[in-house]
């Protein structure tokens, strides 16, 4: 069985609005909102402030290097891979997963009782289909 993306549901009825336009509709705002919350809170796991030093990229344009710190914090901070915080679970992860699920969920016209594991074809890749422990 192969998935494809799912189009967005404004995106079916609108093919020629510009990129733009987006930027002024709830739905796209809090889709944005919640993916740069999620990004936010996997960031600051993975490179928290008192593990890693950030200095400036001498090329502009470009992000912060991240340096990690020595000694023990080097150490810690060879844990804090995106494999290790996935299969963790922490909640506040599940929650910011969640909250985006149920953004995108919204613009697809499900409702969150319909986010189960017949009630879209990507189910098996949302987090808010997953089984819980």
């Amino acid at each position: 069985m192969k998935f494809g993306n799912l189009p967005l549901a404004w995106r079916r009825k609108r093919p020629n609005q510009q990129r733009a336009a987006y930027a002024t509709d709830p739905r796209a705002v809090k889709i944005a909102t919640d993916v740069a919350r999620l990004n936010e809170v996997r960031e600051n796991w993975i490179n928290p402030a008192n593990l890693v030093t950030r200095m400036p990229e001498v090329v502009p344009g470009y992000p912060d290097r991240i340096l990690p710190k020595e000694g023990v914090a080097a150490k810690e901070r060879r844990e804090r891979t995106l494999i290790n915080l996935y299969n963790a679970r922490p909640a506040w992860r599940d929650h910011a997963y969640r909250a985006l699920d149920e953004a995108i969920a919204g613009v697809h016209g499900w409702g969150a009782g319909r986010l189960s594991s017949d009630a879209h074809p990507a189910a098996p890749y949302c987090s808010i289909c997953a089984p819980t422990d």
